[in-house]
């Protein structure tokens, strides 16, 4: 059947805009826990913001750099089709 590349170029631009949407809700929860520790003192604020820095956020900023590479490879792929079959 081949490639639709309108289709594949659309759904690589429409991933990469999900992974810049990833990458802001990764600000606004680095925003959140930084409000948190500075309202509150001890182990447990410090181990709270260590889950943060040391866990969750190098999770979902590795996931959004995979979404983000998938939409570029989408797009690229659509346009390497693009090249070969002349449209």
């Amino acid at each position: 059947m081949g490639m639709d590349v309108d289709v594949v170029e659309g759904l690589g631009r429409q991933l990469k805009s999900q992974a810049q949407q990833i990458q802001s809700v990764i600000s606004q929860i680095e925003n959140l826990v930084n409000q948190a520790v500075s309202s509150w003192d001890g182990k447990d604020s410090q181990d709270f913001h260590q889950w943060w820095t040391g866990e969750h956020k190098p999770n979902l900023t590795k996931l959004q750099h995979a979404i983000d590479g998938l939409g570029t490879s989408a797009i690229n792929n659509a346009s390497e089709q693009r090249q070969v079959s002349g449209h």
